[in-house]
């Protein structure tokens, strides 16, 4: 939808409607800010150096990172589920560390099934079924192998939005099974 919406279909104009906690209604008329780009991009100059600047910083934001709190809890900015196994473990390395881990995968989209299947791995003591993966001959359960001795053991706390799909809507999901701990999935409100 995103796609057909932005990309598409643009409209110039979106109109909304704003509710306060208290039930006050404000309807808006919000007008797209329409800029025409370059369409060839000169690298000429200094113009080179800008131009690796603003790779370098979409890099950057790619990156998984995370920050940890002297009372014990870790947050953990996922970006994307592009991350080799080890990359995986030494994070969790460190979150095992915490009584507490926030997963912040707001505008995350996705990406690799063993990457899922290794991350969800480090929450659970045991085997947990992911989904049933169907294919056009048959269907067989994605299984992610729990950590018996390992599994993080503290609260954990997931962020989604709306920019959050595939493989981070599952983790969500299945982290939601997480047998005896609180679960809560906070969706970040869409203004």
């Amino acid at each position: 939808m995103n796609y057909v919406h932005n990309v598409l279909r643009p409209q110039p104009v979106l109109r909304v409607t704003l509710q306060t906690p208290e039930g006050a209604r404000r309807e808006l008329e919000i007008t797209a800010a329409m800029r025409e780009l370059p369409k060839i991009r000169d690298l000429t100059g200094d113009a080179v150096w800008n131009y690796f600047r603003e790779i370098e910083a979409a890099m950057r934001e790619r990156r998984m990172r995370w920050v940890e709190s002297d009372d014990g809890v870790m947050v953990l900015k996922f970006p994307s589920f592009g991350f080799s196994e080890a990359e995986v473990d030494q994070v969790m390395k460190k979150a095992r560390k915490n009584k507490a881990l926030v997963i912040d995968l707001r505008g995350n989209s996705g990406g690799s099934v063993e990457t899922l299947r290794e991350f969800l791995s480090n929450f659970f003591d045991h085997d947990i079924k992911i989904a049933d993966r169907q294919t056009r001959g048959n269907g067989k359960p994605e299984m992610a192998k729990g950590h018996s001795k390992n599994a993080f053991a503290g609260q954990l706390f997931v962020l989604v939005d709306s920019r959050s799909a595939s493989a981070s809507e599952v983790l969500a999901r299945v982290v939601n099974w997480r047998s005896g701990e609180p679960y809560w999935a906070i969706r970040q409100p869409e203004l």
